[in-house]
Parts: C-alpha cells; sequence; structure tokens
C-alpha cells in the first residue's frame, strides 16, 4: 500500500513538473504570424488560447538606437527587447503600414528569429529578469514617413500580456535625395517666405508638398492637389532658419532644401 501510494505520489510530482514548466509559455520556441495586435494582424498572443492573463500596455520595453532626430533611409539600426517578470516570456513584433504591408528589412539577432520575413520573435523562450533578445532593422526608402513597431509580449502562458507601439520618425532633414537637387529649384531661395517651386522631369502625378523643420515636425502643407509644374508659396510666417520641402508625386518621393531669412 505504501509502495503504490509512493508510486502514485511520484507521478503526480513528475505530471506538475511537466504541466508547470508547459503553462509557462506556450511557444517556447517563437510565436506564429500574426501576433503583433498591429491594425492588420488584430491579433495578439491570447489569440487561440495561446495565452491569457491580464493585458496591458507599455513604452518601455521595446527601445532602439535611431537617433532623437529620426532614422535615415537605408540605415541599419539595433532595437532591444527587455521583458520583466519571474515566468518564461516571449514576443513578436513587426513594422507594419495600416494595410499590413512591413517596413524596412528586419534580420535577427540574439536569440531571435524571422517569420514570414516580416515578424520577429523569440528562438527560445527565457526565463531570467528580465529577458532580454536584440535584432537589427534597415530602415525603408527615403519618404516612407514615421514606422510603427507593434509589440506583443508574454510573462507566462496565463500571467501577463503586454502590448507596445513604437512610433519612430524620418530624418527628412538627412534624406535629401540627388533627384530633387538636379529636377526640382526653388527661387528664390533663401527668401523671405515667397517662393516658386519648378517641378522639371518629373511625372505628371497627383501632387502633394509639406513643409519640415530640420527636427522633422511638419509646419504647413504648401500643396495638395493634381499635378502642377509650378507651385508657389505665399507669406510663410516662419522664423529664419533651413526647412526641408517633402514632395510626393505619385509614387515618386524627394526632398529639398529650403532657407528663410527674413
Amino acid at each position: 500500500m505504501k509502495k503504490s501510494t509512493l508510486c502514485i505520489t511520484s507521478t503526480l510530482i513528475a505530471f506538475l513538473i511537466i504541466f508547470s514548466h508547459t503553462i509557462l509559455i506556450s511557444n517556447p520556441t517563437g510565436a506564429p504570424s500574426g501576433r503583433t495586435n498591429s491594425p492588420a494582424d488584430a491579433a495578439t498572443c491570447n489569440e487561440g488560447g495561446c495565452h491569457g492573463g491580464a493585458a496591458s500596455t507599455t513604452s518601455t520595453i521595446l527601445t532602439h538606437n535611431i537617433p532623437t532626430g529620426g532614422y535615415i533611409a537605408n540605415t541599419t539600426y539595433t532595437f532591444t527587447v527587455k521583458v520583466p517578470g519571474t515566468h518564461f516570456k516571449g514576443f513578436e513584433i513587426s513594422p507594419q503600414k495600416n494595410d499590413g504591408t512591413i517596413l524596412g528589412t528586419l534580420t535577427a539577432g540574439s536569440g531571435t528569429h524571422l517569420v514570414a520575413n516580416k515578424y520577429i520573435t523569440h528562438s527560445s523562450a527565457k526565463s531570467s529578469n528580465p529577458a532580454v533578445w536584440t535584432f537589427t532593422w534597415k530602415s525603408p526608402a527615403q519618404g516612407t514617413g514615421d514606422v510603427n513597431f507593434y509589440g506583443s509580449f508574454v510573462n507566462g502562458q496565463f500571467d501577463e500580456m503586454i502590448n507596445q507601439v513604437l512610433t519612430v520618425k524620418e530624418n527628412v532633414a538627412a534624406s535629401i535625395s540627388d533627384i530633387a537637387e538636379q529636377s526640382i529649384q526653388i527661387f528664390p531661395n533663401p527668401g523671405n517666405g515667397n517662393f516658386n517651386i519648378y517641378l522639371n522631369n518629373i511625372a505628371t502625378a497627383p501632387l502633394n508638398i509639406d513643409l519640415y523643420d530640420i527636427g522633422g515636425k511638419k509646419v504647413a502643407q504648401i500643396y495638395n492637389g493634381n499635378f502642377s509644374p509650378i507651385v508657389s508659396m505665399h507669406h510663410l510666417n516662419l522664423t529664419n532658419g533651413m526647412y526641408i520641402l517633402h514632395i510626393s508625386a505619385g509614387d515618386n518621393t524627394y526632398c529639398k532644401r529650403l532657407v528663410i531669412n527674413n
């Protein structure tokens, strides 16, 4: 009788040990695709019963080394994932447009791997507190603008789920197009706030022109409508200094320096 009880007890303990490990994280080698809580994915790590627990938001788990002025086109940056907690942890992240199109190029780093060339996730769950992973991102082409990184993070299978949206902006002052230097003229430049923009050798297309300061902040919309080879700006009430014209013509985007000197 005692031997039978001992066997049952040992089996129960072994089961509890195995079960306790299985509930720590349901996908220990990486999350399935489409779990970032982005508008297009519309799903987090709790879909399909994978994870539970109270959901919260944060601004501190995903960080990067992009300068405060913003990213420069076609440049590689390092991102760090740091998830706190006492259980096994995992995550999935993707930089996307609202329609789900990936922006830039992800490359797996320490303890991570790619899913469908669109998502970065853990390749092994970690129990350290905090758990840390890294990956790199090559920024998209000039004129892409702000990029949202959507992420879903878990600490244990039924303990805690955390979401984060990290927005990185483009440094439009540093992304000056060589084509714009040759095909777009501004006269007078420098000027006092009254300018004419001459668009040469640019295909006819819907046209949008915005003005940014050198810190990447939009300060004025100059034009939005049908293509015109000449666009005039009048009475721009701005402080003296350098600005960047952001010109979108169809699928093409150009940047051009503008100096105001009243």
